[in-house]
């Protein structure tokens, strides 16, 4: 089943076993598990023992998360936020997050809420432009978000990583292919974030 528009579920419905086929919806898919690994059409046969549930992401995808436990909304922190990038080569995506109190059931009719855009563009070369931008407010909302932003999947370190035009320090795990970048947004500003191969 597809959760969201960009997250394909695909748990062992049968008793015993172990491994499943899938059948993707159009265009390309990313396994979670492994990044650097993506599908299109149909697979015969996919491992899946009890302890992995086959979760596979839209190519291009932008997945908001928290990187702490929460047990209620009361417990989101809306000054802090993860974003992973799932780019592809040649796909331009794009993702708008809404972010309210997370108390008032009128929100949307008062007006009193936050988008904030992802749109994001990996060239044929792997170069990607990455742009967050908002608009709307609500009280009490955070007047900066700090934001851990990963792209999984990466064959390779980039050469330069920018924010904003300047130069910025990231972190690059060879093993995962994971590149982790730290950034402040400050909402009603643009972000922009080049990474370059």
């Amino acid at each position: 089943y597809l959760w969201g528009r960009d997250i394909l579920v695909a748990p062992v419905l049968k008793q015993g076993a172990v491994s499943r086929p899938i059948v993707f919806p159009r265009g390309r898919w990313i396994d979670m598990r492994d990044p650097r690994v993506s599908y299109t059409g149909m697979i015969n046969s996919y491992d899946a023992p009890l302890d992995v549930l086959p979760l596979f992401v839209r190519a291009g995808a932008f997945i908001p998360q928290s990187d702490y436990r929460m047990t209620n909304t009361t417990d989101y922190d809306p000054s802090r936020l993860t974003v992973s990038y799932y780019a592809t080569r040649g796909i331009e995506s794009d993702y708008t997050l809404f972010d309210d109190n997370r108390m008032s059931p009128r929100s949307l009719a008062q007006g009193s809420y936050r988008l904030i855009r992802f749109n994001g563009d990996c060239a044929d070369n792997g170069d990607m432009k990455i742009t967050i931008s908002s608009e709307g407010t609500y009280d009490m909302t955070p007047d900066k978000i700090d934001i851990d932003f990963k792209v999984p999947g990466l064959a390779a370190a980039p050469s330069s990583v920018t924010v904003n035009g300047k130069k910025t320090k990231f972190i690059y795990d060879s093993n995962s292919g994971l590149l982790s970048v730290k950034l402040k947004f400050v909402p009603g500003k643009t972000t922009e974030i080049s990474i370059i191969n």
